[in-house]
């Protein structure tokens, strides 16, 4: 409730979306600003064969999340709402147990050894940029890729 900007990184599908959603209209009537953390698996999900159920179910919850940002910025509400989409990331987060189980572990192996993993420093950088926003315009969707396709 006392911040004006929320950064969106919730982990769950469906999560992120309802948090979304509920924040902006919590903030209808404040110039507050929602960076919704997305993935390019999005945009190139149909590269992607033999996807597990659970990889479907990720990049459905992105979609929705992506959908919704939309109607936050189409309705009434002061409050905007950004996507950044995020390609490889390196971080501890990232769990070779977790790639294996949806098939991605050869895709994150590859950009790893080909050191074009994006650096934390590279995600801050973005997010500031985004925090730049001016009352008057502001950025709907920026993505960080790493995918050379």
């Amino acid at each position: 409730e006392d911040c004006d900007v929320l950064i969106n990184n919730a982990h769950g599908t469906g999560q992120q979306s309802a948090l979304a959603m509920a924040w902006s209209q919590n903030s209808e009537s404040q110039n507050r600003l929602i960076i919704n953390v997305s993935s390019e698996l999005v945009r190139y999900s149909d590269l992607i064969h033999n996807k597990t159920a659970e990889l479907e179910n990720y990049i459905q919850a992105k979609q929705d999340l992506i959908n919704a940002s939309k109607h936050i910025n189409r309705g009434p509400s002061n409050c905007r709402s950004t996507i950044l989409s995020l390609g490889w990331v390196d971080t501890n987060f990232v769990r070779e147990t977790q790639l294996t189980h949806v098939g991605l572990l050869e895709s994150y192996n590859y950009f790893k050894k080909n050191h074009t993993l994006i650096t934390t420093k590279e995600v801050v950088s973005a997010v500031q940029f985004l925090l730049k926003q001016t009352k008057n315009t502001y950025i709907p969707e920026i993505s960080l890729s790493n995918w050379d396709l």
